[in-house]
């Protein structure tokens, strides 16, 4: 008979309780980071934590998530070994917190780079302290990122990248795809937005609220880039907000009144915060001298652009330029299209698509609102 001891039963006992096979992936894990840990100088067969010590420890919920990269032809035991050494270094890289904040690990993809960034962050933590201000600063700098547009807000992460609960979503960028007209370069909008149209929503605005929509995919954009965080605004609220801000008379709520650009850039900036430029077009026959502004705007601000005149409102998603002869093709987002959701069909029947300069009136005066980036927005 094999002579057991109470020291075999703790040890059993013990062994039972670190199975791995009975832990569940639902179960916590607690970390607890010791600020006064052993004397290194010491030989010690496991971590040891004394009374003493536990005044000087902080103790915080850390939701563990992880990526990896891995090939379509590599082992499962080589993509464990990858996921433990990811949890180690996740764990081991945990920034300095107060004690008993919930971390949550974010994962970002930013633009032109090929590898994720994981950020590991308080789950309540307000994003405007100093403390995440230069954190955010310092990724960009090291990154070589632009400091004007946010890209580690928590808004921003993969898989939590969703908009407010109201917000419809829609068909998203209509003019990938599109097959390029006539020569010179290309300036696009940069980003995502989503295209409104009339009588989404089971709402009837045919032949009235063009602009309204116009306006609509800007504010998208402005979402979308994580430069505001509203919800789009419906009809009602745009006009209740230009009787508020003074604009409008109090019987413009829930008319059928047509709006433009000076109204598009008020409404634009009450509900996003993004403030707009205005050009002056005294008519139609001249926008087609506007194809180097455009293009400019294009490139360094990369914002959608709405432009109003005669009764007619579009949103202009680019500009093909040519330097040498100055001819010009507009990008249109067109907001009158009635039909199904079906990129297929707004392409071929040109609801989006490239447009010649005669698409506008020659004799029309037209405005154009030109959202500006902020300046400085991480």
């Amino acid at each position: 008979h094999q002579r057991r001891t109470a020291e075999d039963d703790d040890s059993r006992r013990h062994e039972r309780e670190l199975d791995p096979r009975k832990a569940t992936a639902d179960d916590p894990l607690e970390v607890v980071l010791l600020e006064n840990g052993p004397n290194p100088g010491r030989v010690q067969p496991a971590p040891m934590l004394s009374g003493s010590q536990l005044s000087n420890c902080s103790s915080s919920l850390v939701n563990l998530d992880v990526m990896v990269y891995a090939r379509l032809d590599q082992n499962l035991a080589e993509v464990r070994n990858a996921i433990v050494e990811a949890l180690q270094r996740q764990t081991s890289g945990v920034l300095p917190h107060r004690s008993g904040e919930i971390l949550v690990p974010f994962h970002f993809l930013p633009p032109g780079l090929p590898f994720v960034i994981t950020l590991v962050l308080p789950q309540d933590a307000d994003e405007s302290s100093a403390l995440l201000l230069k954190r955010r600063k310092r990724l960009h700098s090291c990154l070589r990122l632009p400091m004007n547009r946010p890209l580690f807000l928590r808004s921003c992460a993969l898989h939590r990248q969703i908009e407010s609960p109201s917000y419809t979503p829609r068909l998203r960028n209509v003019h990938d795809g599109l097959q390029v007209v006539g020569r010179g370069s290309i300036h696009l909008v940069q980003g995502l937005y989503d295209y409104f149209h009339y009588m989404q929503d089971r709402f009837d605005d045919n032949g009235w609220g063009c602009a309204y929509r116009s306006l609509q995919t800007l504010i998208s954009w402005c979402v979308l880039q994580k430069y505001a965080t509203c919800s789009v605004p419906n009809h009602q609220e745009i006009q209740e907000t230009l009787v508020e801000i003074g604009d409008k008379p109090k019987r413009f709520a829930g008319s059928k009144e047509w709006i433009g650009a000076n109204e598009v850039c008020y409404a634009l900036e009450h509900f996003t915060g993004i403030s707009s430029r205005i050009m002056h077009v005294s008519a139609g026959s001249e926008i087609a001298l506007k194809g180097r502004e455009l293009a400019y705007h294009f490139d360094t601000q990369g914002s959608p652009v709405m432009i109003g005149g005669g009764v007619l409102a579009y949103t202009i998603l680019g500009v093909q330029f040519d330097s040498v002869t100055g001819d010009t093709h507009f990008l249109i987002l067109d907001p009158h299209y009635i039909g199904p959701e079906d990129v297929s069909v707004i392409q071929s029947k040109g609801w989006c698509g490239w447009k010649k300069p005669s698409l506008f009136v020659a004799h029309a005066f037209y405005n154009l609102c030109m959202p500006i980036r902020p300046r400085v927005f991480i």
